[in-house]
């Protein structure tokens, strides 16, 4: 080590005096600040600190949600351990480190997508966090400004107490270099770490890397806008120098023309950041910033949720910051039912909000939301479909045509009574045994069929489609798409040589249209600024007027087969929107304005003269509406968005599960079959093929394109009968 500072505190009626001595073999000293940084910084818990340089700022509550202050929290990641800031590696790079206080260091990649590896864990090595206030542990990272040739990364955390610390202190900061592994550039060789700067603290205090416009590494040590001190790592031994005056501020900290500063000193208010992205214009230049609970700025000092602010320019006199707060459109009264652990931002000046779901800093409840315009713009998806169905069913699909036994003792001897499946065919699995040392499972398929069938002619992973539908009780009248196929976002419309990928959209995305566009026949969709899509590739979820028929409190959705998606009514107004998948050429889900009649949690599914893969047991959530056509939940596809079955329409578990519970009030118990009545009416089923204006901004259907049925069509229970799709009951 080059140098070691070592801070001595005497105790006196008035405070602390804070006395150091250096013992030092370098050409540089420690700057002044350092001193300004231990007189005036250390104090037993931190939002106890008075900043002596900026008095605090007076903050005004104006009336929320006007015109421009309402957003969105897209979700990028959940279950982190403790997320305490963001940082990217270079210019122009979209990937985001997660610096989790416990030690951990996660990726986000370009594509939105939480990497399962660890970039960094330094969880043997750090002191861990008492609680979400407790500022020790992993602090932050900083990365070398050539790391894309290099690979070198700076961290600061805080170590267990040396054995040379004054007796009673706290830990031991360092401040070390490390380098990526030469195989993958996403993980940190935890070997390769090199110790720069260690000292002793007696109490927890936040701390701040940055890379100054010359390229010295910037060390900010408690609540101080400038740097406590510099080194220039590109030399050896890293020797500290005297740091520039144009320096990089910290970027937790603001000064927003030396009037107005919040910092972690201001009790229950998360401190913040100047907004200079693109995606919200009229947030330029304005200082963005939340509160937890009752603690902090708030319009009703009693709330418990989490805030965030904006503040406006100052008044007159310069003395007055006006605050008002950001509704946050997707969650319960526009406020943040998370503990907001920090604000943070990514290059391209875009804000990020990071959580907790609780205070424990070691449970796995923490996430990064970033602040968008009030569009829907995430992936809609979920992480346990399995959990949407009726029944703990297990699915399976008949790799091939298998042996099939009716008993174990028919396995034993090897008495098959026949074959069945082979390539997509799908069986129910419900036991399974161990015969002559190979595994079977019982398995049922269609209506009332069973048998023991080989595990080796199963796979038992069956993929279930994670889509989840859109809520659109909030829905404002933005004109809504959803990804059904993976498409590229380009810079400009149309395939050109001067077009840039910008990224690629998963399947099940959720974007906003702002514009379409023609170019050379073909329609294209501007979802963000200068990020176009494809029209072939979404499906508009735009709502329609509702059926003369269906009476203005009743509960009726719209299935449009030429955008493949269902959008469910409570009256006029729309509150849930996603694909669906209908039937293909020939088997035509029919139009019609029409009541669902019978009702199932689960059965089986078969026809005649269709293919006998389509021979299915305990399809999830079934509501028939015109004869054997009806929603239903789908195990054996994931291909929502596009025509695909026998002439029902098709919905993932948990849309069919949503709509399921929505329609049906009361199932009774016991029930197999439950059908509907005049006292006891179906839901409102109406497919149709309608297609919105493309012609500039995107507008709602008019009623003048859509030819009603003139009454509503009845089902014809003898027919479903007849195909064994449900029992003769009645």
């Amino acid at each position: 080590m080059r140098a070691t500072i070592s801070c001595f505190f005497q105790r006196s009626i008035r405070g602390r005096i804070c006395q150091f001595t250096k013992k030092v073999s370098y050409r540089f000293p420690i700057i002044i600040g350092l001193f300004v940084f231990i007189t005036s910084a250390f104090s037993p818990a931190p939002q106890e600190i008075n900043n002596p340089l900026t008095p605090e700022p007076t903050l005004v509550s104006q009336p929320i949600g006007q015109a421009g202050m309402t957003v969105r929290l897209e979700a990028i990641a959940h279950g982190l351990v403790a997320p305490r800031s963001l940082v990217s590696p270079s210019e122009g790079s979209r990937q985001l480190f997660v610096i989790g206080q416990t030690g951990l260091v996660y990726v986000i990649d370009n594509n939105r997508l939480l990497l399962e590896e660890l970039f960094l864990n330094l969880r043997g090595r750090v002191i861990l966090p008492r609680d979400h206030q407790d500022p020790r542990g992993l602090i932050n990272l900083a990365f070398h400004p050539n790391y894309v040739e290099n690979g070198r990364l700076f961290v600061y955390y805080t170590a267990p107490l040396r054995p040379e610390a004054p007796p009673g202190w706290d830990h031991t900061v360092h401040v070390a270099e490390f380098s990526v592994t030469a195989e993958n550039r996403n993980v940190v060789d935890l070997g390769s770490e090199r110790v720069l700067f260690r000292f002793d603290l007696p109490n927890p205090m936040e701390a701040q890397l940055s890379f100054s416009s010359e390229g010295y590494l910037q060390v900010s040590i408690g609540d101080v806008i400038r740097p406590t001190f510099c080194l220039d790592v590109d030399l050896p031994d890293s020797p500290s120098v005297e740091c520039p005056k144009e320096d990089n501020p910290p970027s937790n900290f603001a000064d927003i023309d030396g009037q107005l500063r919040i910092s972690s000193a201001t009790k229950g208010t998360i401190p913040g950041l100047v907004y200079h992205g693109l995606a919200f214009p009229s947030f330029q230049g304005r200082y963005i910033f939340a509160s937890n609970g009752a603690e902090g700025i708030s319009v009703n000092p009693a709330q418990e949720d989490s805030r965030l602010y904006i503040t406006s320019s100052p008044d007159l006199d310069g003395r007055f910051w006006k605050v008002e707060e950001l509704l946050v459109s997707n969650w319960l009264n526009g406020q943040i039912d998370e503990i907001v652990r920090a604000i943070d931002q990514d290059i391209f000046g875009e804000i990020y909000i990071l959580t907790s779901q609780n205070e424990d800093p070691r449970s796995q409840s923490g996430g990064i939301y970033k602040i968008v315009p009030h569009i829907f713009s995430e992936r809609s998806i979920i992480d346990n479909p399995e959990e949407y169905l009726p029944a703990p069913f297990r699915y399976a699909r008949l790799v091939r045509q298998a042996p099939v036994y009716r008993t174990l003792s028919d396995v034993r001897n090897n008495e098959p009574f026949g074959k069945h499946g082979g390539g997509n065919y799908w069986v129910t699995v419900r036991d399974q045994a161990r015969v002559n040392g190979s595994t079977y499972y019982s398995v049922s398929w269609g209506w009332g069929n069973a048998a023991w069938v080989s595990a080796s002619y199963l796979n038992m992973n069956a993929h279930l489609s994670s889509l989840s539908g859109v809520d659109m009780r909030n829905w404002q009248g933005e004109p809504l798409a959803m990804v059904y196929t993976a498409v590229h976002v380009r810079s400009l419309p149309g395939v050109i040589e001067d077009d840039i990928i910008i990224s690629t959209l998963p399947p099940y995305s959720l974007v906003t249209i702002l514009e379409t566009r023609r170019v050379n026949g073909a329609v294209w969709y501007r979802i963000g600024p200068d990020q176009w899509s494809h029209s072939n590739y979404l499906r508009l979820l735009i709502p329609t007027s509702r059926p003369p028929d269906v009476g203005p409190r009743e509960k009726w959705v719209s299935i449009n087969l030429a955008e493949q998606t269902l959008i469910a009514y409570e009256g006029d107004k729309p509150v849930f929107a996603t694909l669906t998948a209908t039937g293909r050429r020939g088997l035509e889900t029919e139009k019609g304005l029409y009541r669902t009649w019978a009702i199932l949690k689960d059965g089986p599914m078969q026809w005649e003269n269709v293919n006998p893969a389509y021979s299915l047991a305990n399809v999830p959530w079934i509501m028939y509406f015109n004869r054997g056509q009806g929603l239903h939940g789908v195990y054996w596809h994931d291909l929502y968005g596009t025509v695909r079955s026998a002439g029902c329409v098709n919905l993932s578990p948990h849309d069919s599960f949503w709509i399921f519970n929505w329609a049906v009030s009361e199932f009774p118990e016991g029930t197999r079959v439950f059908y509907t009545s005049e006292d006891d009416p179906g839901l409102w089923v109406w497919v149709h093929d309608g297609r919105p204006n493309l012609t500039g901004q995107i507008t709602a259907f008019q009623t003048s394109q859509i030819n009603w049925p003139a009454t509503a069509i009845l089902p014809d229970a003898e027919l479903l009968i007849k195909f064994g799709i449900i029992p003769n009951t009645r």
